[in-house]
C-alpha cells in the first residue's frame, strides 16, 4: 500500500528531525 509506506516514511524522517541528527542543515527545523 502506497499511502502505509508514504505514511511510514514520514514518520521516520519525523523522528530522525526529533532526534537532532546532524545530517541535516543547521537551519533545519526542528519538530
Amino acid at each position: 500500500n502506497d499511502h502505509e509506506t508514504l505514511v511510514k516514511s514520514l514518520y521516520a524522517t519525523l523522528s530522525l528531525v526529533q532526534r537532532g541528527t546532524r545530517w541535516f542543515p543547521a537551519g533545519f527545523p526542528q519538530v
